[in-house]
């Protein structure tokens, strides 16, 4: 225990409350999935004393697991399929888990529904598929759907465990995608 207390998980919790929701068991039709997150987030974003807040798909160390292949976009088939742990995130992710970005832009307003598919990297992830290149401006194939373009380069983080090694990390903006399932994360400046 107290080896793992001396580990950088490449973010911080500290201050950050995390709550879990299944818009499913509340009844809301896929169809209006994306709006109501996005009114839940508006809406918590105006509590007084909350310095930011987020949602995502997975919240870091729970030992839940998001993952798929990619390919670099030309490079498709096995020989060349990347494994990556992912997550759907909305723009303030990084700012509420005091992850750096290191090169590019978080999401923002322009990564929204019909618009060009977008992707943070983490460094892992960039010297996997880009080594000695520069990940922002590249593209990424999953298995469906158009090739996502990378906009960010983030720090390594834990994802499952504190105790595991980087992993290939790809954040896709969550407001552009169709998730029932979300966690929001909330830091307060203050109790």
């Amino acid at each position: 225990l107290s080896n793992a207390n001396g580990i950088d998980p490449g973010f911080r919790l500290d201050g950050v409350d995390v709550a879990d929701f299944d818009l499913r068991l509340g009844g809301v039709a896929p169809s209006g999935q994306r709006a109501f997150l996005e009114d839940v987030l508006a809406r918590v974003q105006r509590l007084p004393g909350l310095d930011s807040a987020a949602l995502a798909r997975v919240a870091p160390l729970t030992r839940e697991r998001e993952g798929g292949r990619v390919w670099r976009v030309g490079e498709q088939g096995d020989e060349h399929a990347i494994t990556v742990s992912r997550n759907f995130v909305s723009p303030d992710y990084f700012r509420v888990l005091r992850i750096p970005l290191l090169r590019g832009r978080v999401f923002d307003d322009r990564d929204r529904a019909g618009a060009q598919p977008v992707a943070i990297v983490n460094e892992t992830m960039a010297r996997r598929a880009w080594p000695g290149q520069d990940p922002v401006g590249q593209l990424l194939q999953g298995r469906t759907g158009r090739p996502l373009l990378v906009v960010g380069l983030v720090r390594d983080t834990k994802y499952r465990t504190i105790g595991e090694d980087p992993t290939p990390f790809v954040y896709i903006s969550a407001a552009q995608t169709n998730e029932a399932i979300m966690r929001l994360l909330l830091r307060s400046s203050g109790e």
